[in-house]
């Protein structure tokens, strides 16, 4: 941290290379141009190379200057940003959750919650495996895949399904096993369900005589790209019900073959261990409420692989 020069220093050289003149960037900044010339100097010195071609007639930067230059805008950005999110008047809430679930279940469907709190703004933080992020700091709704079995409390969100769904283009697949290889098969990794499974729960026999499977599966680690393979066509993808429940309603893609396969993985709402403030509360509610209305279009007579 001790190599980081003064901010002052940076804003400066950004004022400066913006304008391209050290009096104007002095008039940006309400001071002299004699300190803001210091201030580029100073910065130099720190650095141990010019920043500036400095003549008679205009002010260049150097090849390092122009290198450095995107770097502390982008600095600059970035703790604008974060200070507008974390220090304004202004509600915000934090989410964090997998991309998946982001970008399949809660943006089709936040321009909702957006139309009756549009004074609050929602941030969302990608997140993986969740054993693998650091530990959260500040208040932050946290919904997690998985089985539940963490040390915090939660709430399951559906009960789900894994769904065959494909293109809406391509023919319903019959139930035998030659109908499904002759496409390509893409599941999910980290979860306790897979082709194996769905095709041995639908009566096939997916194991040859010698005991090895018949069929190489595509893997992803994200249901984002499960659903775009199936959207575009590619093969069949093995899905969450709840993640493909808006594109099976929107005709985006459609399920291949019907089968109920209920799954043990599920999405979880980790119980916050904070005070809610009431936009949050209302975010909560609203999340449920969608969980809800998706429960319902799901089958109610399943089996649990």
């Amino acid at each position: 941290m001790r190599n980081i020069p003064p901010l002052n220093w940076l804003r400066a050289f950004e004022v400066t290379a913006r304008h391209g003149s050290f009096s104007l960037a002095a008039k940006e900044l309400n001071v002299t141009q004699s300190a803001i010339s210091q201030q580029v100097k100073n910065l130099e010195n720190h650095l141990g190379c010019a920043l500036f071609i400095r003549d008679a007639k205009q002010l260049q930067l150097t090849t390092i200057g122009n290198h450095y230059l995107p770097t502390v805008n982008q600095s600059f950005s970035q703790l604008a940003a974060a200070t507008q999110s974390l220090f304004s008047h202004h509600p915000f809430i934090n989410i964090r959750t997998d991309i998946a679930f982001a970008t399949l279940f809660i943006a089709p469907r936040i321009a909702e919650f957006r139309r009756q709190y549009p004074e609050v703004q929602i941030v969302f933080e990608n997140m993986i495996w969740w054993h693998h992020q650091p530990k959260m700091t500040g208040q932050c709704i946290e919904i997690r895949h998985g089985i539940g079995q963490w040390p915090e409390p939660c709430e399951r969100l559906f009960n789900d399904q894994a769904l065959a769904v494909s293109a809406p283009q391509l023919p319903d697949i019959p139930m035998r096993l030659d109908a499904f290889l002759a496409y390509p098969l893409f599941e999910l990794t980290g979860v306790h369900y897979n082709w194996l499974l769905w095709l041995t729960k639908a009566g096939m026999q997916p194991i040859n005589a010698q005991q090895s499977p018949v069929l190489i599966p595509m893997a992803a680690d994200s249901s984002t790209l499960l659903y775009q393979f199936a959207k575009q066509g590619s093969g069949i993808s093995l899905l969450s019900a709840a993640l493909a429940s808006y594109g099976l309603a929107k005709g985006e893609i459609k399920q291949a073959a019907v089968l109920p396969f209920a799954v043990r993985d599920s999405f979880y709402l980790i119980e916050p261990v904070f005070s809610l403030q009431p936009y949050e509360k209302a975010f909560i509610e609203w999340l449920l409420s969608i969980c809800a209305e998706v429960n319902a279009t799901l089958h109610t007579t399943l089996h649990t692989t």
